[in-house]
């Protein structure tokens, strides 16, 4: 009897650790899920170098990037027994649009569901390494999970800098209309007797390393609201550059000054598109 529940209770552990074993990733499963993927580096880290624990934390520490040249391109995979390295181009977001400049008031001009970013742009080397445990090769599955997103989910979006965040949940739920912010002042629209505002005060957007480097040029166009005292708020993204160029352009228009627009002779926020022009130099 004893050697009948030795037997059942070997049987059982190997069960469990062949079941463990069969779902640890392997090098072909990890180049069919990682390589000509679009990846995001969920923590938007900067530099050639990064290092990862078993959980998928960093080790040590690194400067951000913006988020908007936080993809990674992997050209090569080499999976062993105590890590994982990746080898790829770090690479910025490229937009293409069908539908032209100008619209009609509040009508987004893109549509992120057809496919509005159509990829990725390499601007430079990027070495990548994760951690592995021998005791348990399934963790890395969680590990990789923590360090990259394939493409846009709902964890990155709400991880995102608050002003690509409406942009990101129409890619995510297309159709649906965005959250109003919270705010119990009523938000005016030039017209019907509001004057525009007026801008007053607007420096030069910086431009990105990366953009700069790969000549890019062209418009983002940011929406606000300017307040009664003729300051930006509830600043986003509205039509996207990328290569960095949202990210400088918000930057640039939280800077600007207004005076404000005018209703029956008082000054009332007002929410506005601005667009911002990027020519390499």
């Amino acid at each position: 009897m004893k050697f009948r529940n030795l037997v059942v209770l070997c049987t059982c552990v190997l069960a469990a650790t062949t079941g463990r074993a069969q779902n640890a990733p392997t090098q072909q499963d990890l180049e069919v899920r990682l390589k000509s993927q679009f990846l995001m580096l969920r923590g938007m880290w900067d530099g050639d170098r990064l290092a990862f624990d078993r959980q998928g934390n960093l080790f040590g520490s690194a400067e951000k990037t913006f988020f908007s040249l936080s993809a990674v391109i992997v050209t090569q995979i080499q999976l062993g027994d105590t890590q994982l390295d990746i080898h790829g181009r770090r690479a910025g977001f490229e937009f293409s649009y069908s539908k032209p400049l100008h619209q009609p008031p509040h009508t987004p001009p893109y549509d992120l569901a057809a496919g509005l970013m159509i990829g990725a742009k390499p601007y430079s080397n990027v070495e990548i390494e994760i951690a592995r445990d021998s005791a348990h090769p399934e963790a890395l599955d969680d590990a990789i999970n923590k360090v990259f997103s394939i493409g846009i989910d709902e964890q990155l979006a709400a991880s995102a800098p608050y002003y690509w965040q409406s942009l990101l949940e129409q890619h995510l739920h297309p159709g649906q209309k965005s959250p109003e912010p919270a705010s119990t002042d009523r938000i005016y629209h030039p017209g019907g007797g509001v004057t525009n505002p007026i801008l007053r005060y607007a420096p030069d957007p910086a431009f990105s390393t990366a953009a700069r480097k790969l000549g890019v040029a062209g418009v983002a166009v940011i929406g606000l609201v300017v307040d009664e005292n003729g300051l930006p708020r509830q600043v986003h993204v509205v039509r996207p550059l990328g290569m960095g160029g949202d990210e400088c352009a918000v930057a640039a228009v939280l800077q600007y000054r207004f005076s404000p627009a005018i209703y029956h002779g008082h000054p009332v926020p007002a929410e506005i598109n601005i667009e911002v022009n990027f020519r390499p130099r």
